[in-house]
């Protein structure tokens, strides 16, 4: 586990709780500016392609919050969601989906119980969503 799980931290006028985010994309660019954007908050994120994020999932780091893209080339969102729910149904609780294509595309129809971010995706959207119980592993100190 990384050592500042649960800190929380002032940024600017907002007092913000670092996160440990696993950021599922395939695409480079809308990856790599999702990783410098939710770095700006301090949260630290490990970005990833579906084939990646089954090692990153099966490995120590514990994540407090999983944001996947629907479609992911010939694999999706919802196959890697399917996987967690039977292996670790708590770590996929922690998984929100992303898209590009409005705010919840028809493939998602079964999955109304998680969180789905439109893209591009507010950071401050991704924090409400862990603080409100989705994503985070242990209770933030008052």
């Amino acid at each position: 586990m990384l050592p500042f799980h649960g800190r929380k931290v002032a940024y600017s006028s907002l007092e913000v709780a670092l996160l440990r985010i696993l950021l599922v994309e395939d695409d480079g660019l809308v990856s790599r500016a999702l990783s410098r954007t939710l770095s700006r908050f301090s949260h630290v994120v490990v970005a990833a392609g579906v084939d990646a994020a089954a090692g990153c999932l099966e490995s120590d780091t514990c994540f407090d919050l999983i944001l996947c893209d629907v479609f992911l080339g010939p694999r999706s969102g919802i196959d890697l969601y399917r996987i967690l729910v039977e292996r670790d149904p708590e770590l996929a609780s922690r998984l929100a989906f992303m898209t590009g294509l409005g705010d919840r595309p028809d493939e998602l129809a079964e999955f109304r119980h998680v969180p789905c971010l439109a893209k591009p995706i507010d950071p401050r959207a991704a924090q409400l969503l862990a603080e409100s119980g989705r994503g985070m592993t242990s209770p933030l100190p008052s």
